[in-house]
């Protein structure tokens, strides 16, 4: 397994990037980058598990206050 540093990216980022996921915004690089919402150096399912909690720990909130 190969390790990245992954960051939450908005749109997909022009550089090279080794991984990049759509849906959720996930933007893996070989290299640390000059960008913010760095999330770790992790492999890529790792970094997926990051990205899943933190997405139903808002939804969770959302919903305690509706």
């Amino acid at each position: 397994m190969i390790k990245a540093h992954f960051y939450k990216c908005g749109q997909e980022p022009e550089g090279s990037h080794y991984y990049y996921n759509h849906s959720t915004g996930l933007a893996g690089f070989l290299y640390p980058q000059d960008r913010k919402a760095y999330l770790g150096y992790h492999t890529v399912e790792e970094a997926e598990k990051l990205i899943e909690r933190k997405h139903v720990n808002r939804l969770n909130r959302r919903r305690r206050y509706v």
